[in-house]
């Protein structure tokens, strides 16, 4: 079980790292919450952020709510430090998305701040949600640096394309 959702995950990460958001839910959707309960607490916080991110997108208070709490009833049984570390880390991100789905910018761009920034990836993964959290703030200066950061640094990530468009819808109105 734990194998098998493993794989799932990593299917999930890699279909909404391409935008595929729709094929990440239809996969997160699959698994049986019944199976969930057999799983080790770090495979089920990894279920359990997931679920967060899908009720996020389905603006799902809440959804969010719910999974929110059982993400940490889960970190707080853990007993292995790697695995508390890697899930302190998981409910990083999950906050950031939470606090931000819920308007509370403030406390998401605290989040974010957290959020280790070790790669190229993760410092175009922060800028790109510091972007969003500007732009829902109605910052369009402080976010056109950070998406213009986003488009040189990005590679082929999913959110350069949005990026790029935000950027172009930037530009149109202030000329």
């Amino acid at each position: 079980r734990n194998m098998k959702f493993t794989y799932i995950y990593n299917e999930i990460s890699a279909l909404k790292e391409v935008g595929e958001l729709e094929q990440a839910d239809q996969l997160l959707m699959s698994v049986s919450e019944g199976s969930v309960a057999q799983m080790a607490p770090l495979i089920q916080a990894m279920y359990f952020s997931e679920r967060v991110y899908h009720s996020i997108r389905l603006k799902n208070a809440d959804g969010m709510e719910f999974w929110y709490k059982k993400l940490v009833d889960v970190n707080n049984r853990m007993k292995r430090k790697p695995h508390k570390q890697f899930t302190a880390s998981l409910m990083i991100s999950v906050r950031v998305h939470y606090h931000r789905a819920r308007k509370e910018y403030a406390q998401s761009l605290q989040h974010l701040q957290l959020i280790p920034q070790r790669n190229l990836r993760e410092r175009v993964v922060v800028a790109w949600n510091c972007a969003s959290i500007h732009l829902a703030e109605g910052e369009r200066e402080a976010a056109k640096d950070k998406l213009e950061f986003v488009v040189q640094n990005g590679n082929k990530l999913y959110i350069v394309a949005e990026a790029k468009k935000l950027l172009e819808s930037i530009n149109m109105e202030e000329t």
